[in-house]
């Protein structure tokens, strides 16, 4: 678990720093309100998070032997 955990976590930070600064630039360079623009925000993240779900469980359920190795798709079987 630790072999895969603690690069997922340090990927996390940093992406999350990056995107946090970035935005946080953007915002100051375009002078918005955070109560303005705030629900429009929200509504985006939620709407990207549920769209990239089943996106995130398509990604893990790719048999990438069989794609690289055959160039075909295959799904994994569920008792994998």
């Amino acid at each position: 678990m630790t072999f895969l955990s603690v690069p997922f976590f340090i990927g996390r930070f940093v992406s999350y720093a990056f995107w946090t600064r970035t935005a946080s630039t953007i915002g100051d360079w375009l002078d918005w309100d955070w109560f303005e623009s705030a629900p429009f925000f929200l509504a985006y993240f939620l709407f990207s998070q549920l769209l990239l779900i089943p996106v995130i469980y398509a990604f893990t359920r790719i048999d990438w032997r069989t794609l690289f190795v055959e160039r075909h798709l295959k799904w994994l079987d569920k008792s994998k």
